[in-house]
């Protein structure tokens, strides 16, 4: 709770954000609102058109060029396949974090760990319209698309080994003949097979790509579904894919995607009935709005999501130089322990609300990584697992004005507090800047907002302590602290190494003693590299639970204050929704909502 030791603005601010300053600790009861998912693909029948829609138009369509949400999650996700794609689960069962295959049948790595071959899907047929005329996927265009990718996409820093990018793993591709293709390692690498499984990396392109079409504007892919009709800045049409190599998927017709950028209208529409999927989570959502609209419209319904998130998307991070008062450790730690999660989790994720509506909102607090990790994660609150670090994670105002004052700041400190301000994360992102805003400064630790848009904040302040960059010159570091949005990562091993490992692609900026801070922890990034080789995963969960506690007493990121279990509302239509859970990860159109069907006998077609 907010505390003793000066809580006005952050308590004014809790307030303000329909949060109750006197709450008790009891959650509100399901009530029977939560409907339980039910894998109805069974007795799934073809046809129907899926009413979905999107808040974006797409950049472009090559995902072999970016790895932008914008882009992948537009045309990987529904077109394009990966060689190797997530094992799903059946609910109430969760997945494992293990992978099968997509494009390939299979694969094998050599006793070194150096070689991986894979054996490439013989019925694996690209679009039917011209170019490809439905010709079968094969090895030379695993082989061009890999060399466009590694050469173009910024995603590419986590596989693609170079001597400016020493951390990634693969070193060479060969192609002994039409249906095997060979990677070659520069060094081993545990988290492998997760990479070429992720959403947000790579795909295999036809080689027709190169001049017979223009990927940035035309789609054939080999993946679920089929791009019909895209008219810019109103709607994209999508048609099941006849070839797809998955027999008698998807289930529907059509996808249907308006682009609807405005979060009232996308709920006005829902409400219509002329979006069947859920409008209410996300960036710009209205989760407060689901009990009312499902009482508004009874034939709705309001699903749990079946896991945790397992990323830590908003944390806090440092700059360096100057007179910054973050080379202190103890000021790091002090920051960290100004932030009430128990009140984050009332004003973020809106526990007290949700109560008293009558649901029971799923909650974990957040390290590094978050909960949806399964047993990677390691809980801040179960002290005797956890470690005398789990202090720094705990809210103790006290604490962090002796820490403050053993720093040499008795009075509290300045500091500027860089932030993302033009909306790209929405209204979520921007609570999150003012309520961490609020309870520093009670505390004493008084931010001074400074507001940039995306390309500045990317460039300044986001990549400010890229190694190869800031060694030539490039980029300046910067002093005082921001408010992080990170993207999600394959594995546990591949995250540590990307964000706290000094030549991670998400590397920004650490020190033990104030001083080289693109060069990061010494102790971090030999901890980062032993993860990275260790294969044994009972082994690799104690590593990475080390990180955790270590990362928790440097304070070097503040994680995320908590997790949530996001409610959904869905109209029925949707048969077997969140039956099929993915691991953590993108959800892709290829294996969480691959069994989803449409059912014409509910509503809005029909009323229940």
């Amino acid at each position: 709770l907010l505390g003793a030791a000066g809580g006005a603005a952050a308590a004014a601010l809790l307030a303000a954000c329909g949060g109750d300053d006197g709450r008790d600790e009891q959650q509100g009861s399901a009530g029977g609102l939560v409907t339980t998912p039910e894998d109805t693909a069974g007795k799934g029948k073809q046809g129907g058109v899926w009413k979905h829609f999107t808040r974006a138009d797409a950049t472009h369509f090559d995902s072999l060029v970016s790895d932008t949400s914008q882009v992948v999650s537009i045309s990987g996700y529904l077109a394009y396949t990966k060689l190797l794609k997530w094992k799903t689960a059946k609910f109430p069962n969760l997945p494992d974090g293990s992978s099968e295959g997509e494009s390939a049948t299979s694969w094998e790595m050599s006793p070194d760990k150096l070689t991986l071959t894979f054996k490439l899907r013989p019925d694996m047929k690209f679009d039917r319209r011209p170019p490809t005329n439905g010709r079968p996927l094969d090895a030379d265009d695993v082989a061009w698309s890999w060399k466009k990718y590694i050469a173009n996409n910024p995603g590419a820093r986590t596989l693609a080994y170079a001597p400016e990018n020493a951390s990634a793993p693969v070193e060479s591709i060969s192609t002994p003949d039409k249906g095997t293709v060979v990677f070659r390692m520069h060094h081993p690498d545990a988290s492998i097979v997760p990479l070429f499984s992720a959403a947000d990396k790579f795909y295999v392109f036809p080689v027709e790509a190169d001049g017979k079409f223009d990927p940035r504007q035309e789609i054939r892919g080999a993946g679920p579904w089929i791009l019909e009709e895209h008219v810019p800045s109103v709607r994209f049409i999508w048609a099941r894919n006849p070839d797809y190599y998955v027999k008698g998927r998807p289930f529907p017709d059509k996808v249907e995607v308006p682009i609807v950028p405005d979060p009232t209208s996308q709920l006005s529409q829902f409400k219509a009935g002329n979006i069947y999927s859920d409008v209410h989570g996300g960036f710009g959502g209205f989760q407060l709005e689901i009990v009312p609209t499902h009482k508004e419209l009874p034939d709705t319904l309001i699903y749990e999501a079946p896991v945790f998130p397992e990323r830590n998307i908003w944390y806090m991070t440092f700059g360096y130089e100057g007179n910054s008062p973050f080379k202190d450790t103890r000021m790091r730690q002090a920051m960290s322990m100004m932030i009430d999660r128990e009140a984050y989790a009332d004003v973020i994720d809106n526990r007290d609300k949700f109560a008293a509506q009558g649901l029971e909102l799923k909650w974990e607090q957040c390290t590094i990584l978050g909960a949806g990790w399964g047993d990677y994660w390691l809980d801040p609150r179960d002290e005797a697992r956890f470690g005398p670090n789990h202090k720094y994670l705990k809210h103790d105002i006290a604490e962090a004005k002796k820490l403050m004052a053993a720093a040499g700041f008795p009075n509290g400190a300045e500091f500027d507090f860089y932030w993302l301000n033009d909306n790209t994360f929405g209204a979520l992102y921007n609570n999150i800047v003012q309520l961490y805003h609020a309870m520093f400064n009670d505390a004493g630790l008084r931010g001074n907002l400074k507001g940039l848009p995306f390309n500045q904040w990317v460039d300044q302040i986001v990549q400010a302590y890229f190694y190869r960059e800031f060694t030539a010159g490039t980029k300046k570091g910067f002093n005082g602290a921001q408010l992080m949005a990170e993207r999600p990562f394959a594995t546990p091993a591949n995250l540590i190494a990307s964000t706290l490992h000094y030549l991670g692609g998400a590397f920004h900026g650490m020190t033990p003693d104030g001083r080289d801070a693109h060069k990061g922890d010494p102790k971090l990034n030999e901890m980062s590299e032993k993860i990275n080789l260790e294969f044994d995963r009972k082994r690799q969960i104690e590593l990475v639970h080390d990180v955790i506690r270590y990362v928790a007493q440097q304070a070097y990121h503040i994680p995320q204050g908590t997790s949530a279990k996001q409610f959904q509302l869905i109209w029925p239509v949707l048969s077997g929704y969140n039956a099929t859970i993915a691991p953590p990860n993108f959800t892709n159109w290829g294996d969480a909502l691959l069994d989803i069907w449409i059912d014409t006998t509910k509503a809005p077609i029909k009323s229940a």
